[in-house]
């Protein structure tokens, strides 16, 4: 397994099929993608044999521009965060889950962080699967919240299912283990 920056608009396209697959069909999010955000998107994605198995998306923060985050949340949530990237959609495919990546596969993705000067990577989690963020070492920033747009089955309408979190980059440079694939 390799993990790759999505440097084309075919491995960007493939990235996108990914995330579709995955938020759209399996999940029933209403999502659009690509999305407004793709201007000051980074795309990279997992891959074995030229088979692209999981994808993520950062979206930069650059000046005078939002990041998704910013749609759903009200008041200055990034204040003090110096420059920020949001992991704004990242899914393996559901052949491949559990089987492939751990934690240790995301150095990339804070390497790549670094090389883009980032400060601090931002993410909104689903409330359920904060655990496993906060493994990766994200801390929540915030209270949890009701996002319509990440409710799945189960949830009940008005509860919280959202949560914001954040992690320093270089922290989590610091943290990162080299990449072990397990296939």
């Amino acid at each position: 397994m390799k993990i790759s920056v999505a440097n084309s608009e075919s491995e960007i396209s493939e990235c996108q099929n990914v995330l579709r697959e995955v938020f759209v069909i399996e999940h029933g999010f209403d999502l659009v993608i690509p999305d407004a955000h793709e201007p000051q998107s980074v795309y990279m994605y997992a891959h074995i044999d030229k088979v692209v198995i999981g994808a993520l998306r950062i979206v930069i923060k650059r000046s005078g521009s939002q990041i998704p985050l910013e749609d759903v949340t009200e008041g200055d949530v990034l204040d003090g965060l110096g420059k920020v990237g949001e992991i704004s959609r990242m899914a393996i495919l559901p052949t491949y889950r559990g089987k492939t990546l751990n934690r240790s596969a995301y150095s990339e993705c804070w390497e790549l962080g670094g090389r883009y000067g980032l400060d601090n990577f931002i993410i909104e989690a689903r409330y359920s699967i904060r655990s496993f963020h906060k493994r990766l070492g994200f801390v929540e920033l915030g209270e949890p919240f009701y996002d319509p747009a990440m409710i799945e089955p189960g949830d009940s309408v008005g509860e919280p299912n959202a949560v914001i979190m954040v992690a320093n980059v270089e922290g989590l440079r610091a943290k990162a283990k080299p990449i072990v694939s397990v296939v």
